[in-house]
């Protein structure tokens, strides 16, 4: 998910392809998070049913 410091209602979801490969189309210049999650079934000794794990990178996409 791509969210725009300067417009948070307008969070863009994506899902990656069968490689991986997720794209977002970034309309406005300004700061943006990208936070993402990978969740894959538990292993067996694990007293859960899913795995998680979370990233995030903030960046600032200007003209120059």
């Amino acid at each position: 998910m791509a969210v725009s410091k300067a417009y948070p209602e307008r969070q863009i979801q994506v899902f990656t392809n069968a490689q991986g490969i997720a794209r977002f189309q970034l309309n406005d210049r300004g700061a943006y998070l990208i936070k993402c999650v990978y969740m894959i079934p538990a292993s067996k000794h694990l007293n859960a049913d899913w795995e998680s794990f979370w990233a995030s990178l903030t960046f600032t996409l200007s003209d120059s």
